[in-house]
C-alpha cells in the first residue's frame, strides 16, 4: 500500500473526480441502464486508481492531474488493475470501500476493469488525448446546451 500523505490524499481526490467525470460523460453518450451504470462506483474507483498511478508516475499533482494521457491510463489498467487498486490511497468515504470490495472479489475486479476500459476506449475514440481534452470538450458542450435552454 502506498503511503498516503497530504499531497497523495489530495491527488487521490483529483483522480477520483477525473474517474467520475469520465464515467459520467460516458453514461451521457450511451443508452441508459447499461453495465457501466450498474457498476458505476466500482468503475469510477478503478479509473481513479489508474489515473492516480499515471499522474504519480508522470509527476502530475493536483489540478495538473487533468494532463494525464488517457492512452497511458488504459495501458496501466490493462497491465494490472489489482496492483493499481492496492496502491491507491483511497480513504474511507472516497473509494476505500469499493477498492477493498474489489480486491476481495477477483471476478468483480475483472468486470469493473473491463468496463473502465470500455469507458476509456470511448473517450479515446472521440479524440480525447488527456483528461483535460475530455473536460474541455464536454464542458463546452454543456455550456452550449445550457445557453440553448
Amino acid at each position: 500500500m502506498t503511503e498516503a500523505g497530504p499531497r497523495s490524499a489530495g491527488d487521490w481526490e483529483y483522480a477520483l473526480s477525473a474517474g467520475d467525470e469520465l464515467v459520467l460523460a460516458h453514461l451521457g453518450s450511451v443508452s441508459p441502464g447499461g453495465p457501466v451504470r450498474a457498476r458505476q462506483p466500482h468503475v469510477v474507483v478503478v479509473l481513479a486508481a489508474a489515473v492516480w498511478a499515471e499522474a504519480q508516475q508522470a509527476g502530475l499533482h493536483g489540478p495538473s492531474t487533468s494532463e494525464v494521457r488517457l492512452d497511458a491510463v488504459a495501458r496501466g489498467l490493462a497491465d494490472g488493475p489489482g496492483e493499481l487498486l492496492a496502491a491507491a490511497p483511497a480513504p474511507a468515504g472516497l473509494g476505500a470501500e469499493q477498492r477493498d470490495e474489489l480486491l476481495g472479489d477477483p471476478a468483480g475486479l475483472g468486470e469493473a476493469a473491463s468496463l473502465a476500459g470500455d469507458v476509456l476506449a470511448g473517450h479515446l475514440a472521440s479524440g480525447a488525448g488527456t483528461i483535460a481534452d475530455h473536460l474541455t470538450r464536454d464542458s463546452r458542450a454543456e455550456l452550449l446546451r445550457r445557453l440553448g435552454e
